[in-house]
């Protein structure tokens, strides 16, 4: 979630001048900062009766309640997971509601049914981690939503492998609408789902009903449904 605050001060044409210098040539520092999400920048113009500009701050954590009760949801079933990589997935899970307007409860659901929430976890058919992502699907996903791509060993990283598993589940979402749908095409890919249902077959996702069973039984335990609703 983004926040912006600027106390208002009057910025002098010095100054705009300095700061359009500063975008026009950033220092490696500013990168990092800018790269971090955390953007602070102030300058003093003038003499030193001269009220400085004040820092102008951008944050894009998401809602701190959302990510305890994702937290607490993931310390209950997540017993792998260390207490930094809870925080991280809870952190991406909460922040994937705003982002990609995935309900997260769906997709402690399909965690669930992909991997039983084990990290570590290997597919037969080489899919790997929490939401079971097959390497050759994470790097185009990773590419297209500008994640951090190493090889394989990338899924392993359950923070990683469960923001692109979301952005590969958000994907589906917009392609097939449903969530039965998304679902069936997360398991078995779009492009056959778009074949079956072309052919005008019946479709009954043994995989997505399995899913969607445990969406409904998070949802009794945990009743607000989305965590983000937790504010």
């Amino acid at each position: 979630m983004r926040s912006v605050r600027n106390s208002g001060s009057a910025i002098t044409k010095e100054g705009s001048a300095v700061w359009g210098q500063f975008l026009e040539k950033p220092s490696a520092v500013a990168l990092t900062l800018l790269t971090c999400g955390l953007a602070v920048v102030s300058c003093s113009v003038g003499h030193s009766e001269t009220q400085p500009v004040q820092p102008v701050l951008v944050s894009y954590a998401p809602p701190s309640a959302a990510v305890q009760r994702a937290e607490a949801i993931l310390r209950q079933r997540a017993p792998r997971l260390t207490a930094g990589e809870r925080r991280g997935v809870a952190e991406a899970l909460a922040g994937a509601e705003i982002e990609h307007g995935l309900d997260a409860l769906l997709v402690l659901a399909l965690i669930d049914q992909e991997s039983r929430y084990d990290p570590r976890a290997r597919g037969p058919k080489g899919s790997l981690g929490l939401m079971q992502v097959r390497p050759f699907v994470g790097r185009e996903v990773a590419k297209r939503h500008n994640i951090a791509w190493q090889g394989s060993r990338t899924l392993l990283d359950p923070v990683l492998n469960v923001r692109i598993g979301q952005a590969y589940l958000a994907e589906m979402k917009r392609m097939f609408r449903r969530d039965e749908l998304a679902l069936t095409a997360y398991n078995m890919g779009p492009y056959r789902l778009k074949r079956i249902l072309a052919q005008g077959r019946a479709l009954r996702s043994r995989y997505a009903a399995r899913v969607l069973k445990r969406y409904v039984a998070l949802q009794r335990q945990f009743p607000l449904g989305r965590l983000a609703e937790a504010l």
